[in-house]
């Protein structure tokens, strides 16, 4: 299972990264099977991307890895395909926007 440890990490380098795009804060809360990266600029609070806790199967997503992260598709659920891997911290400046995960091309 992805520790908290590795999420901290994320958020940490979104705040470094990825603060003076707009949004003050970035946050993380424990999900089931995800973890839901935060964001909140001013009084908005968004869902910024998700990222998988476990090796997991559903109808909608298919096959997920651990530490895949997806784009936001709601407040609630992640978008089918990865848009990365949280295990490679180099990527991750081509894996986040300034909104989220970045879209597919």
């Amino acid at each position: 299972m992805l520790s908290e440890d590795k999420i901290k990490e994320l958020v940490k380098w979104l705040k470094e990264n990825r603060n003076n795009e707009g949004y003050s804060e970035y946050s993380y809360s424990e999900g089931r099977k995800w973890w839901k990266i935060l964001s909140k600029n001013g009084g908005s609070k968004s869902v910024h991307s998700f990222v998988a806790k476990v090796d997991s199967y559903s109808k909608p997503l298919g096959f997920v890895k651990e530490g895949d992260i997806h784009k936001a598709a709601s407040w609630a659920s992640p978008a089918k395909t990865a848009r990365g891997s949280i295990f490679t911290p180099d990527d991750w400046a081509k894996t986040f926007g300034r909104y989220g995960a970045v879209y597919l091309k």
